[in-house]
């Protein structure tokens, strides 16, 4: 695992915040750019790529029964291993 790596440590962050990634000038390698495992592409020099909330919404379906609070953290901890420590 890479945990300095945002493509193996998934992100929950306020709706409202923009997630702003830029290339530095002085960056002697080049940067790449890949959404949902599609095409990557290079980052140019000073370009910026900003990540917003849409204001369109996507419908789920979700079982009535389910405690969508706890069954979130649950599948965080159980998909991600979130706030689990191995013991050395």
């Amino acid at each position: 695992m890479a945990p300095h790596s945002l493509s193996f440590r998934p992100l929950i962050i306020p709706l409202n915040t923009v997630v702003t990634i830029k290339k530095p000038k002085d960056m002697r390698n080049s940067a790449w750019v890949s959404l949902d495992g599609s095409t990557r592409f290079e980052m140019d020099e000073d370009e910026e790529l900003k990540i917003e909330a849409s204001d369109s919404c996507i419908s789920m379906v979700v079982n009535p029964s389910d405690n969508l609070t706890d069954l979130w953290g649950q599948r965080l901890v159980n998909m991600f291993n979130w706030n689990e420590r191995k013991q050395m």
